[in-house]
């Protein structure tokens, strides 16, 4: 009998041992596409240490709390104040830098709408072995524009201005980026 009762708890120690190991396997994957898609939230945020990478080439315009594209706080543009932008003399580009690469496949990007101007742009995607991919290219657009595109590996955005918009010039109140997850909508 008490060999028959160590065969029965060996036995299910066992099995209860490799299913821990196939859950936790399981697990780490699962963890692993979580943290590769920034938890399914904006990874273009402040707070994930996104950054403006040739930010001495533009020019920031407003009071410090209002000017980053990446703020997480309610929005709002006053006296031609609040949002970032280039200078044609010094760049034509705003490049957006990761804290990582992330998986995404959604931009929302908020134009400077107020005195009704059109952007002509173009945005490029550099994964982290810096290969670009041109992700999309828009003539005349005004306000916020959503752009969704295959599932991409990202580290750097680079937002480029085209000839033909109101001004020469790309401004920008706010930028969003992350993996939208398509089969739940």
């Amino acid at each position: 009998m008490l060999i028959f009762l160590i065969l029965l708890f060996q036995t299910f120690s066992v099995f209860t041992n490799s299913v821990s190991i196939c859950k936790y396997q399981y697990s780490s994957q699962l963890l692993n596409k979580f943290q590769l898609r920034g938890y399914y939230q904006d990874v273009a945020a402040e707070f994930n240490g996104t950054f403006v990478k040739n930010a001495r080439n533009i020019r920031f315009v407003g009071s410090s709390l209002n000017i980053s594209p990446f703020r997480y706080q309610l929005y709002y543009v006053w006296n031609r104040q609040g949002h970032v932008g280039t200078l044609a003399s010094t760049s034509t580009s705003i490049d957006i830098q990761f804290s990582q690469a992330y998986e995404i496949n959604q931009i929302i990007v908020w134009f400077y709408d107020i005195d009704g101007r059109n952007h002509c742009f173009k945005i490029i995607a550099f994964d982290q072995y810096n290969q670009e991919t041109e992700l999309f290219q828009g003539l005349n657009l005004i306000g916020i524009v959503k752009i969704s595109f295959q599932d991409q590996i990202v580290q750097t955005l680079k937002i480029v201005l085209l000839p033909g918009g109101t001004y020469n010039d790309l401004n920008i109140i706010k930028i969003s980026a992350f993996y939208a997850n398509r089969s739940m909508i």
